[in-house]
C-alpha cells in the first residue's frame, strides 16, 4: 500500500530487550499477539487482519 512503517522482529532480540517490548506491547494490545500494529498512535489492531488494516490506512 506503499505505507512507510517501523518494525521489531521480536524474535531476534535478546531476553532483556524481547521482556522490554513485551511491556511495551501489552500496553497497547492487552492480548499480546502479533503481529500488533499501532496506526498514528491511535488505533491498534491485533494479529493479521487484513482487512482492518486496509479499513484503517484508508
Amino acid at each position: 500500500m506503499g505505507i512507510k512503517y517501523d518494525y521489531v522482529d521480536v524474535d531476534l532480540l535478546g531476553s532483556a530487550e524481547q521482556d522490554k517490548v513485551m511491556k511495551e506491547l501489552l500496553l497497547v494490545n492487552p492480548q499480546g499477539c502479533f503481529p500488533t500494529m499501532v496506526i498514528n498512535k491511535t488505533k491498534t489492531i491485533g494479529g493479521f487482519q487484513p482487512e482492518a488494516i486496509k479499513d484503517a490506512l484508508a
